[in-house]
């Protein structure tokens, strides 16, 4: 039977993480950024570049997150795979018993984290940039 506390917590998170990757989308456009190319995705110069990308949460390079966000995926990919955890949500879909996790569903978790991060470093510059 289908629990339906379930699907609606996962059908709230799943509106909101479409939320937060179309203003991710916006901002890429409106800003003229490029996405990274998949060649240059998770190339870093050392470990210490690495470790302030993740771990460091007050040195964000929001520009940075949201280039790597969509040269991972598309917007399109990003609408696919949000779609695909929403349907893995149901415990009587079939899919789920097919659902492995690979190395691309771990990259995605990392960089639906980092995503707010970024939002809320843009959300700060632009209030510091308009209420200095």
């Amino acid at each position: 039977m289908l629990d339906r506390n379930r699907v609606f917590d996962y059908g709230f998170t799943y509106l909101h993480l479409a939320q937060m990757i179309e203003a991710a989308y916006t901002i890429l456009k409106m800003r003229n950024w490029q996405p990274t190319s998949k060649k240059k995705l998770f190339q870093y110069k050392d470990i210490g570049e690495l470790n302030a990308l993740l771990l460091e949460k007050e040195k964000v390079d929001a520009q940075r997150i949201i280039c790597d966000f969509f040269g991972f995926m598309s917007l399109s990919g990003w609408y696919n795979f949000l779609d695909e955890l929403l349907l893995s949500s149901d415990i009587n879909n079939k899919r789920q018993q097919d659902y492995e996790i690979d190395q691309e569903l771990l990259i995605a978790r990392e960089f639906i984290l980092l995503l707010p991060d970024a939002l809320l470093q843009i959300h700060k510059d632009n209030v510091t940039y308009f209420h200095p």
